[in-house]
């Protein structure tokens, strides 16, 4: 029999683009749109998490889970370089706080392979100072969720963000 440690983390992820739906100017929304899957699919709606969350939120509860890591859309927070969107700032600290009120630990993922379309267009990650410009968002993200989460993860899968958005193009 498998014992597990004390305080092992149970839970589940989601990727912001994958799971909350339209309302974000994100680059791969901006990709699938211009029709680059050759398929032609599209997140679209997604699984509308963005409007429903809650009821995925008590399966979680339900399944005994006491973690879950979501992600930020940067495109959704920051639209436009400098255009904060507090309403959806709002949105993702009502979910870490649904999350904490079903008894489960929040994570937060930063980047999980989108940010703002205004982002790509200046060279994403290869442009000067784009650097400063993540840094900006993480601090303010950080600061205005902080009591809502304590566990931060930068980049998901950064080789992955590196090999495939920036090597293998």
């Amino acid at each position: 029999m498998l014992h597990f440690p004390e305080g092992f983390l149970w839970g589940v992820a989601t990727s912001a683009h994958q799971f909350e739906g339209p309302g974000s100017s994100n680059q791969w929304q901006q990709w699938e749109q211009q029709g680059h899957i050759r398929q032609g699919y599209r997140c679209g709606d997604a699984c509308d998490w963005w409007r429903n969350a809650e009821s995925d939120l008590d399966l979680c509860h339900d399944l005994g889970l006491n973690a879950i890591r979501v992600s930020i859309d940067w495109g959704r927070i920051e639209p436009l370089e400098g255009e904060w969107n507090h309403l959806a700032v709002a949105r993702y600290r009502a979910l870490l706080e649904s999350i904490r009120f079903r008894g489960m630990k929040p994570m937060v993922t930063l980047h999980h392979f989108t940010h703002p379309q205004w982002f790509e267009e200046r060279g994403g990650f290869l442009a000067r100072g784009s650097a400063e410009r993540f840094a900006t968002f993480a601090r303010r993200i950080v600061r205005e969720l902080a009591g809502q989460c304590d566990t931060w993860i930068t980049f998901n899968e950064p080789n992955v963000l590196a090999a495939f958005g920036y090597i293998f193009v």
